[in-house]
């Protein structure tokens, strides 16, 4: 009708990611999120906490890399191991070294020694 002017859109600046990786519960208990989906994150990072049912023992969860959120648990509950966060690394890769000495001694712990 042409009675308003018309809005103009913003943008968002797209992000680039090198990989993703699940951040896994250290521990069965009751998840306590502190990051939501879609917030960036650093490298080492609370995402949130872990704690057995009755309060005794209670686990930091970090972020293993720099990125986005992009998957998270939605039930309180979890399992030992269970993946929590999914994070999509962006920037120049720098944790590409760091992933694979972990990757290596997840496989083999002898392996650390090995240069790639």
């Amino acid at each position: 009708m042409g009675m308003l002017s018309p809005s103009k859109s913003v943008k968002a600046p797209s992000m680039l990611s090198h990989g993703s990786k699940w951040v896994r519960s250290p521990q069965s208990g009751i998840l306590r999120v502190a990051k939501s989906m879609g917030a960036q994150v650093n490298k080492g990072d609370i995402l949130g906490y872990v704690a057995d049912p009755f309060g005794t023992s209670e686990e930091v969860i970090h972020s293993h890399l720099s990125g986005v959120i992009i998957g998270q648990a939605t039930l309180p509950l979890v399992h030992e191991g269970e993946a929590l966060f999914h994070v999509a690394g962006i920037g120049a890769g720098e944790d590409i070294d760091d992933n694979l000495r972990q990757f290596h001694h997840e496989i083999d712990p002898d392996m650390e020694n090995i240069s790639s």
